[in-house]
């Protein structure tokens, strides 16, 4: 079974991985297909940018961003970009060098966020929401 999480977040994405590049913000779940993206907090107690890291491996951390708007073209690292591949209404959330977005896997509870770099389970599948806000949510 697919967990839901409370995390949220917006979407931004780029054709491209090239640094420099404009992301636009994912304004409908119809717009999140295979690609590059960046994860920015809902704007309210999780304001920051995703970063490939963790915080004591009970969450992972963010890099400050401030009221991004719709289009973000600088702040950002490599370690901030993330490879989301769409498939069968979840999705996969990776970052070369540390894996997969994961929840819950080697005894951890359901709460912890963590990265894993291995073979995608459903720890690693998240299903994608969109409110009005247009907020994501796993």
């Amino acid at each position: 079974m697919i967990k839901n999480y409370l995390l949220t977040c917006l979407l931004f994405s780029c054709a491209f991985i090239s640094y420099g590049q404009t992301y636009n913000q994912i304004t409908t779940l119809g717009d999140l297909t295979d690609g590059n993206y960046l994860i920015v907090g809902d704007g309210t107690s999780n304001d920051g940018l995703m970063v490939n890291s963790t915080f004591g491996s009970v969450s992972i951390d963010y890099t400050a961003i401030t009221n991004p708007g719709a289009t973000i073209t600088t702040g950002y690292t490599a370690n901030n970009v993330f490879n989301i591949t769409v498939s069968g209404g979840n999705i996969t959330i990776y970052n070369s060098s540390v894996g997969y977005a994961s929840w819950g896997r080697s005894g951890a509870t359901a709460n912890d966020a963590d990265f894993y770099n291995g073979t995608v389970a459903d720890t690693e599948r998240w299903t994608p929401t969109v409110d009005g806000s247009m907020d994501y949510g796993r």
